[in-house]
């Protein structure tokens, strides 16, 4: 999953918790929320009179938009390594929401869990586009090789 899918997905699923997200969709998400908050921090410092002002409330309002579903997509991504969604909230402790960092980097539960389904099984299981890369013939000005 990219990163416009996963934003995509984010809002998409915006107050899911219940289901799996993949390590992927989880992380470009948590990047594009840290995204936004850089440039509302970096808003507030520039204090470009009303532009500022306009820029710090829209992305104020962008960063409550968005709260939500970064906790639904990090309980999602917990349900994925087949942890209660409960669990998210060991992230309010100091040290040991090191323990979620790590959960959130861990692959998932391999197959159906109970929670649902794999995100990547489901993803593979969709059809592919026709194209040239698909027939295995190599894109002009790619540097792919087939190795046969």
């Amino acid at each position: 999953m990219g990163f416009i899918d996963a934003v995509k997905a984010l809002y998409k699923n915006y107050a899911k918790f219940d289901g799996r997200a993949s390590r992927s969709e989880y992380w470009w998400a948590f990047l594009y929320f840290m995204l936004i908050y850089a440039c509302l921090l970096i808003g507030t410092l520039l204090e470009a009179g009303g532009l500022g002002a306009i820029l710090t409330l829209i992305l104020s309002l962008v960063v409550l938009g968005t709260f939500i579903p970064m906790i639904a997509v990090a309980v999602r991504r917990l349900h994925d390594y087949d942890k209660s969604g409960w669990l998210y909230l060991i992230g309010l402790l100091p040290i040991v929401n090191l323990y979620l960092v790590y959960l959130y980097v861990q692959p998932g539960t391999r197959g159906p869990n109970r929670f649902g389904s794999n995100p990547l099984e489901s993803s593979a299981k969709r059809p592919q586009a026709r194209g040239p890369q698909s027939m295995g013939t190599p894109v002009p000005g790619s540097h792919t090789r087939i190795f046969m």
